[in-house]
């Protein structure tokens, strides 16, 4: 019962604030993949003439919420 107490003693906003945080940048990245997955889908379904365009700036999107992310982590 102690360290229930001792525990619950030991939460502040800021630990909850950076929970939160980590998963946010955890669901964010989730969703920048399925902007990847959605780009490649709408490429194969209708071809323009600079489709790689869009490839990569979704795949540059996801590496960045990857990084971010990561420093997220290693942050908080």
């Amino acid at each position: 019962m102690n360290t229930m107490i001792t525990v619950l003693n030991s939460i502040t906003i800021l630990t909850v604030v950076k929970l939160l945080s980590v998963v946010l940048m955890m669901v964010y990245t989730v969703f920048a993949y399925l902007i990847v997955k959605m780009a490649k889908s709408m490429t194969k379904a209708v071809t323009m003439k600079d489709d790689y365009i869009i490839k990569v700036l979704a795949a540059a999107h996801f590496v960045f919420v990857v990084l971010v992310l990561l420093m997220t982590l290693v942050v908080m």
